[in-house]
């Protein structure tokens, strides 16, 4: 051991000789280690954060286990500090899938790695070297090949945000640059290093941390480096020489606008002094308005020694003062009023609010921390900030929530509790009328500071987000709301109470208790997830609450939205948040709603990516966005929609002497060309910059997913409305093909339907000729549509005649729209028999007892939501139903490249997983009523679960559903579930009884949920059961199905083939009104079917009226089959005649 031991340390030895030599032979006090151990002796200086650590024989081996989520399994030195090069040598010694070995810097110094953020990690995963910032994302990753018993360095290298990594097996030469490199979102401050052995054991020789490169960081002389019009925008680079070397270097920079055009580059030689400091000033040029993205790399030589970047902008100058009509808001813009962030960086947002010209902040302020204690008040949490949103004439909306500790009732939430129901509400009441009389016009703080303007917090919003934060009933909410409603009015009688809604149904029974006289406004939520505002139904979802108020008396009752937003980090690139929320403000207002707050200014890093700054409260494209939206629609009123077709949408605004014109297209882009008369009309951009070419009278301007505002001085409203619908469209397919599902059984031929579509906006017309697979025939292939106005449609029904049935249950249908104007579409659907078949099959995560069920298949990218690039190898799904009297049955097969799922219980949803979503009674309600269920299926790190969030027994884990989830390949998982028919009540399985049903699979590479992949939409951004497949009961699938009928008294015979596995076969006879029938098939039988009385041996007797079944195994044989059917009888009756092996 001694020998082996000695060999150790002149490894090491040598390896440290490399890395000083690799700094050009700097003497070795200039490098000493930040930290160093060798682990001989165990140190008090590690933290164990989950596993089995032990130091022996001058090694550190972690055990990690190999069943637990790897997250916790990892030690820790607190104190090292940022920009650090961190070494260690590591031998793998066991390890199963989904395992992390490695090294990692953890954030906040002085808690645990549970407590933080996230932390940045260098680890063997899988087969790979990667880069993970956790909770965040996995940063990059490239293949390496390690073995267990094989030891291996890994170097991290951390210099700001950049992070870097690379790994080699010890004897082998170091690798001459980095493997991987990343740029990293969170913020590490005074921090720690740690090693990880998730889901491993793995034992580390030593671990060291140097000096990191010289530190590169940027900044300016403005907050989150935010510029108005007149300001010099200047971003200053900072060098600082952190391991007393100094040297000379090269500063280079590139700094891009949003569109990534360059509009600055250059380099700039520099020498840095041995501990010192130097300075470099850059402007940006062209200073037009915008968001920019600046990148800035230190070089010593050819290397990449240190790397930084920012972005910022510039932006029109804001209007001063207080705008209690404006309706543009945001939410959080006080950073919460000091409880998620400091006093200083509430202050910073709340310039920043200003500066973006908006006029609202929605802040809460938590009754917990206003009276942590019965009768004991704290303001000096929240004043600062109110006394900060004076100054910069921010208006405050003030959410008060939730029950504070002490006060929380008995049973609530399934808290033991403190009060009864009823005190609670009283000391509700009470913290609301305080916090109200605190901070009104005129109230409290405003005489001590002497403000003589009325600033004050005059909006007030009663709880937040009752479905998620309310766990009472809806008659207890009602009481509270109307309590609070009084305690705000009796403390300032012109305030305006704000109710948060929880849903149609859960909103009438408060308004009953409450009345409708309690609300002023009703504020509802509206997330769409990772895609538009279009889909996400939000104009329909401002009328429902429009009517459902004005049928309950709230005709007087605005709408406010007081949440609405994006994530950047959840499958939305920053453009497509910053169009989203444009498109998203323009379209609500214009529905109804009085006033707008975007979710949100900064939520810090938890996660980062829904706030319009970054953490660091630097601009994303959002921030510029809606600060033009602000600025150019400030002081107008919503005209209407101009009627553009359901590609395109375009509104129009007036006020202030002017018109203004938003127009975007929510599918592929094109052009619209205006003719302006002569009139002043002008076009900006997202970023507020011309945009658009002017050729005479003619204005053509850019149709994409980013709006253009089109802005005319002395023109009205009908004047802009007139000449956007008579502009020329261009680059749009001008008709939209929609071929609908089969929403029955081939028994019953239902009618094949396709909907048509004005996408544009000039009337369309023409005729629709279908393409069907081999063995399906229709009676007129070919129908005539229109004249279609601007976004009409029309649904044509095709009536179908034969159909052939297919093991995959896969049937490609093609319509081909010929216009008369001379153009030409086409569109393909693949069409499936939705069937949920009888029988029983076993729940072990076999699907080999499936074969009789009709797979449907999630395989085809208009499916998909917020994976980018997506294959059908990234997220994929085949899925199966079936049923007995006790049970329905789903299986799903799932392609993944890669499983996650770390979360349990009613958060399986951000993982790996598959959503089941029910409208038992079928009766397609555009929102979720009472017959609604969500369910949730999951292999989560406690084993397989079935979770369900609504319907039925209500929110929870549903212990008598039985699930088998089983992994395979890459990401790949089976699952089989089995749900009680008593769970899904009122459904009421049975024969050619039908219900609505869609699934939904989520996606999870490792760094959060990134989108997912529906059967239907109708989920994942909103409820909308109409949207849903109608799933018919059935004993079994058909081979082929014949349509037969008599037509002016002329029998019109057919035939049809079909396919049989075995010699067996059953004839279904589906009657209407047809007397009589020959059937010859293909081995030369010839059978009679007649509504009289059978009088032979090859005569049966079928009903004249609904379904007879004979079984006609005796005229069939194995293998391919035809059957020709001549009806007799009277004309105009037909029978539908099915068979089923």
């Amino acid at each position: 051991m001694r020998g082996k031991h000695i060999g150790r340390l002149l490894a090491v030895a040598a390896m440290v000789a490399t890395l000083l030599g690799s700094q050009g032979a700097i003497p070795a006090r200039a490098v000493e280690a930040l930290f160093y151990d060798d682990f001989s002796t165990p140190s008090p200086r590690w933290v164990v954060e989950g596993g089995t650590w032990q130091v022996q024989d001058g090694y550190y081996t972690g055990d990690g286990g190999f069943e637990d989520a790897p997250e916790p399994d990892y030690a820790w030195v607190d104190g090292i500090g940022t920009n650090v090069v961190i070494t260690t040598q590591v031998t793998p010694l066991a390890y199963v899938t989904d395992h992390r070995i490695g090294i990692s810097a953890h954030v906040r110094g002085g808690h645990t790695p549970s407590n933080t953020d996230t932390k940045w990690s260098l680890i063997l995963h899988d087969g790979t070297l990667s880069l993970l910032e956790e909770g965040i994302a996995w940063r990059a990753q490239v293949p390496f090949d390690y073995a267990p018993d094989h030891a291996y360095l890994l170097k991290m290298s951390i210099s700001g945000g950049r992070v870097q990594g690379k790994a080699w097996e010890v004897g082998s030469p170091e690798p001459a640059g980095w493997m991987v490199t990343a740029e990293f979102t969170t913020q590490l401050g005074e921090d720690g290093v740690g090693l990880y052995s998730g889901r491993a054991r793995a034992r580390f020789d030593f671990i060291r941390v140097d000096p990191g490169p010289p530190n590169l960081s940027l900044g300016s002389d403005r907050v989150g480096n935010v510029f108005v019009d007149g300001e010099a925008a200047e971003l200053t680079a900072t060098v600082r020489d952190q391991g007393g070397q100094g040297g000379s270097y090269t500063l280079e920079y590139a700094i891009q606008n949003a569109y990534g055009q360059s509009v600055r580059q250059g380099s700039e030689s520099l020498s840095l002094p041995p501990g010192g400091e130097v300075q470099r000033t850059v402007s940006v040029s062209p200073s037009a308005h915008g968001y920019y993205s600046a990148s800035f790399e230190l070089r010593a030589g050819t290397e990449v020694v240190a790397s930084a970047s920012t972005t910022l902008a510039i932006v029109a100058a804001p209007i001063e003062g207080t705008r209690p009509e404006s309706p543009w808001g945001i939410g959080g813009g006080g950073a919460f009023i000091g409880i998620r962030f400091g006093e200083q960086q509430a202050r910073n947002s709340l310039e920043l609010v200003h500066r973006a010209n908006i006029a609202f902040t929605r802040e809460e302020i938590f009754w917990e921390s206003v009276e942590p204690r019965q009768g004991e008040f704290h303001w000096e949490v929240f004043d600062p900030s109110v006394e900060e949103a004076h100054r910069q004439g921010v208006l405050i909306m003030g959410l008060l929530d939730y029950f504070a500790p002490w006060s929380v009732p008995y049973g609530y939430g399934g808290q033991e509790g403190e009060v009864d129901f009823d005190t609670a509400v009283r000391n509700y009441a009470n913290y609301v009328y305080q916090t109200v009389s605190r901070y009104k016009p005129g109230g409290v703080l405003a005489q001590q500071e002497g403000w003589s303007d009325g600033y004050g917090i005059r909006y007030w919003e009663v709880w937040n987000e009752p479905p998620t934060f309310w766990f009472g009933t809806a008659e207890q909410f009602g009481q509270l709301v109307r309590a609070a409603s009084e305690a705000i009015r009796s403390a300032d009688p012109q305030a305006t109470v704000v109710v948060s809604s929880g849903g149609p149904e859960f909103d009438q029974t408060v308004i009953e208790v409450a009345g409708i006289e309690a609300y002023d406004a009703l504020a509802i939520h509206l997330y769409p997830g990772p895609t538009s505002p279009e889909a996400g139904s939000f104009v329909r979802s401002v009328r429902d609450t429009r009517d459902f108020l004005d049928r309950h008396g709230g005709q007087d009752v605005a709408i406010w939205i007081t949440e609405m937003g994006w994530d950047t980090t959840g499958g939305v690139s920053e453009w497509e948040q910053a169009s989203y929320i444009v498109r998203a403000s323009v379209q609500t207002l214009a529905a109804g709603s009085e006033r707008n707050f975007i979710f949100t200014f900064n939520y810090g890093s938890e996660p980062p990516g829904w706030g319009i700054v970054h953490p660091d409260l630097t601009p994303k494209i959002s921030y510029v966005a809606y600060s033009t939206l602000t600025h150019l629609l400030e002081g107008t009123r919503p005209m209407g929609e101009v009627p553009m077709g359901s590609a395109l949408r375009a509104y129009v605004f007036e006020g202030g002497g002017r018109s203004v014109g938003v127009v975007w297209s929510v599918a592929e882009d094109g052009e619209l060309t205006i003719d302006t008369q002569g009139m002043h009309l002008s076009a900006l951009d997202l970023m507020n910059n011309p945009t658009g070419e002017h050729s005479g009278d003619h204005l053509t301007i850019s149709l994409t997913g980013r709006p253009v505002f089109l802005v005319g001085e002395g023109v009205t409203a009908n004047q802009m409305q007139a000449m956007i619908e008579r502009g020329a469209v261009s680059g749009i397919t001008p008709l939209g093909i929609d071929i609908s599902q089969l929403g029955d059984l081939p028994t019953t031929l239902p009618p094949l339907e396709v909907t048509v579509t004005n996408r544009v906006n000039v009337p369309q017309s023409g005729t629709v000729t279908l393409s069907l697979p081999p063995g399906w025939e229709v009676q007129d292939n070919s129908l005539a549509f229109g004249p279609l106005a601007p976004g009409e449609e029309a649904t044509l029904t095709y009536r179908l005649e034969e159909v052939v049935t297919r093991d995959d249950n896969t049937y490609a249908v093609t319509a081909t729209a010929a216009l008369d104007n001379g153009g030409r579409v086409s569109a393909t659907e693949n069409l499936f028999v939705t069937a949920v078949v009888h029988g029983t099959p076993t729940i072990d995560g076999d699907l080999s007892d499936w074969t009789r069920a009709a797979p449907v298949h999630a395989d085809t990218a208009d499916k998909v939501v917020g994976i980018p690039g997506w294959t059908p190898q990234d997220l994929s799904a085949t899925a199966w139903t079936m049923w007995d009297d006790d049970y329905l049955y789903f299986a799903a097969k799932v392609t993944d490249d890669t499983f996650s799922q770390p979360n349990t219980d009613g958060n399986i949803w951000m993982g790996d997983s598959v959503q089941l979503f029910f409208d038992t009674l079928n009766d397609k309600t555009t929102y979720q009523d009472e017959d609604d269920q969500e369910w949730g299926i999951a292999l989560t790190p406690d084993g397989p679960e079935v979770f369900r969030w609504s319907g039925g027994g209500g929110f929870g884990y549903v212990d008598l559903a039985r699930l088998a989830a089983v992994r395979g390949e890459n990401g790949d998982v089976t699952y089989e579930l089995a749900i009680p028919l008593a769970e899904l009540a009122p459904l009421r399985p049975a024969p050619s009884s039908r219900t609505g049903f869609t699934f939904l699979v989520n996606d999870d590479d490792g760094g959060g949920r990134e989108g997912w992949i529906s059967w239907t939409p109708g989920v994942g951004n909103a409820w909308n059961p109409s949207l849903f497949s109608t799933w018919t009961f059935v004993e079994s699938i058909g081979q082929a199905a014949l349509r037969v009928e008599r037509d002016r008294g002329k029998p019109l015979a057919d035939t049809i083939a079909f396919t049989l596995g075995g010699g067996t076969a059953q004839l279904i006879v589906h009657n209407h009104g047809v007397t009589a029938m020959e059937v010859r098939f293909s081995g030369g039988q010839v059978l009679t079917l007649s509504t009289k009385r059978s009088t032979g041996r090859d005569t049966y007797r079928i009903a004249l009226e609904g379904d007879t079944t004979i079984d006609v195994s005796q005229y069939v044989r194995e293998g391919a089959n035809a059957m020709a059917v001549r009806p007799l009888g009277a004309p105009g009756r037909f029978a539908i005649l099915t068979v089923f092996d």
